[in-house]
């Protein structure tokens, strides 16, 4: 397919706003020199060089265009649509640095996506970054293991409701458990003895931990940046890429990882030969096609330009599941306060770490107790209506 044509040859006054000459207008001007009618056409001879004014010269002005063109046109990473797709830029707002990266939105599946990854993307994970920075709970006993794996069951079956009263009398379910609780449920086979691998991990993964002091036994994470290795808390942590990865396991999640990730495609290739046979796929990704992005566009805080290299839409992401032998059998929205809140406060100007940001506590930043229930209460509606901009998704492989 030949590239869309923006060169020097035609003046910014005969383009139309916000987009270069598009494909069939090069056509017309560049390469029908027989072409009479100009009726309709959007850039009149006048706006031509004057060398390709007359049919006599279009030869020659074919030739040039040719010679000086700049690619606009982009090819999606997901679907591989290739047009001339929207293109944005957003800027890096976490750290209020505002480095510009160009991105551009598919026409076809919607996913929003980076054009060029950072050669120097490292550098925009420093030590604080909130992945390195995490503090783990503290390990509880045996005893205490024990009375939450039952209060789990109790949670997911309702079975053993009497030891969920009992359990209740030494103190309450841990907060990071029952935060797993939506995702759990969608579980229905998982068991203490399952293999569960978290890729992605961070240094503490707080999916792993709860599962941990719920008795669990084989829990593995895995990232690539991990600066601290082997056992921690119940959890086997690895520092190597998924290639060399072996072994097979009952669940693979991913909590908003794989939008980090730069070929999205050999992530579903690598959890083809991970996942065992009846296994399943936790996916948890920001979701552009949502209330949030609608609300705020570029203040949008899950953009998280240029670490979140991809923002997947439904669609986007079951073509690539699909695309790799899985489909998507169960869905979960679990938007929060936090996307309304941080998106508001980018379009206030300040950083998500910037000392006077939410982020470091209710107190801490420029909003009252009202508007933060104001932002949970958006939340709430984008979930219910499907318009969430945080999204669990269950997968399988596809059935032959």
């Amino acid at each position: 397919m030949r590239p869309i044509v923006t060169n020097a040859l035609y003046p910014p006054q005969t383009r139309a706003p916000g987009t270069g000459l598009k494909l069939r207008d090069i056509l017309n001007s560049c390469l029908n020199p027989d072409m009479d009618d100009w009726h309709g056409f959007r850039y009149a001879p006048a706006a031509l060089p004057a060398c390709a004014q007359d049919k006599r010269g279009m030869a020659k002005h074919r030739h040039a265009c040719w010679k000086s063109i700049e690619t606009v046109m982009h090819t999606c990473h997901i679907c591989g649509s290739q047009a001339d797709h929207a293109e944005h830029q957003p800027r890096e707002r976490m750290y209020g640095w505002n480095t510009p990266f160009g991105y551009f939105h598919c026409h076809d599946c919607g996913c929003l996506q980076i054009d060029t990854v950072p050669e120097d993307l490292p550098a925009y994970y420093p030590d604080d970054y909130y992945a390195h920075d995490k503090t783990p709970d503290a390990s509880p006993g045996w005893v205490r293991r024990t009375l939450n794996r039952f209060r789990l069951n109790y949670r997911l079956t309702g079975r053993h409701a009497w030891l969920e009263t009992l359990s209740w009398r030494l103190g309450p379910m841990p907060r990071s458990v029952q935060q797993q609780l939506p995702y759990l449920k969608r579980l229905p086979t998982l068991h203490r003895n399952s293999r569960v691998l978290d890729i992605g991990c961070g240094e503490h993964s707080d999916w792993l931990a709860a599962l941990a002091q719920c008795g669990f036994q084989n829990l593995t994470g895995v990232d690539p940046f991990l600066k601290q290795t082997g056992m921690r808390e119940g959890v086997r942590y690895l520092n190597t890429d998924l290639g060399t990865l072996d072994g097979h396991f009952d669940l693979i999640t991913l909590h908003h990882a794989l939008e980090h990730i730069s070929d999205q495609h050999a992530v579903f290739r690598a959890l083809q030969q991970l996942l065992a046979k009846d296994g399943t796929c936790m996916i948890r990704i920001p979701l552009v096609d949502s209330q949030v992005w609608d609300d705020y566009g570029l203040d949008w805080v899950e953009l998280d330009a240029p670490r979140h290299l991809y923002l997947h839409s439904r669609k986007s992401l079951a073509r690539l599941a699909h695309a790799q032998g899985f489909e998507i059998v169960d869905r979960y929205c679990d938007s929060t306060a936090f996307e309304f809140a941080g998106s508001e406060q980018y379009r206030r100007g300040i950083p998500l770490m910037a000392p006077d940001s939410f982020w470091n506590g209710p107190d801490a930043g420029p909003f009252d107790t009202q508007t933060l229930q104001a932002f949970s209460d958006r939340a709430r509606a984008a979930n219910a209506a499907g318009r969430c901009g945080r999204g669990a998704f269950f997968m399988r492989r596809c059935k032959p």
